[in-house]
């Protein structure tokens, strides 16, 4: 997402790069970030509340009304923000969902019916499992993928 925001930036758009406080001190400790983006004039970091435990989550008004401090002409969020959608709509702005993966997930796509039908897919979680094991049936990566790295499905 950092890197469609930089092309977004790039062509002369104005960006405000929305993420979670957490999120945002990682990628700001981590990385050279301010730095990088600090060439592009329209290019700006917000931040939004962590979600933390169950019952420490801020309701959908609160998630919406810290969304809606930040204005622009239309919003590029995560696939994952499903509840967004509802903001452009209220906000008259329009919403365009964009996932990224790597390539090793997005070739897991292709295959994940193999790996159901070889029962590699469907894992129960202990403490002992060992997801460092190698999953067999996905062509060309049978030597190095881990359970650790499919995609949470």
């Amino acid at each position: 997402m950092l890197k469609l925001a930089e092309l977004l930036a790039l062509a002369g758009l104005k960006v405000t790069f929305l993420n979670s406080n957490h999120n945002h001190d990682r990628l700001v400790r981590f990385s050279i970030v301010l730095a990088r983006f600090a060439k592009y004039p329209g290019f700006e970091f917000r931040t939004i509340p962590d979600i933390g435990q169950p019952d420490d989550q801020p309701d959908d008004q609160s998630k919406s009304e810290d969304i809606k401090k930040v204005h622009g002409d239309f919003m590029d969020i995560d696939g994952v923000l499903g509840f967004v959608l509802d903001i452009g709509k209220e906000l008259e702005i329009p919403v365009i969902h964009f996932n990224t993966i790597n390539a090793g997930s997005f070739w897991l796509y292709f295959v994940i019916h193999d790996l159901i039908e070889a029962g590699e897919i469907a894992i129960p979680i202990r403490r002992n499992e060992d997801m460092d094991c190698l999953v067999k049936m996905v062509p060309e990566m049978e030597t190095f993928l881990r359970f650790r790295d499919l995609p949470n499905l």
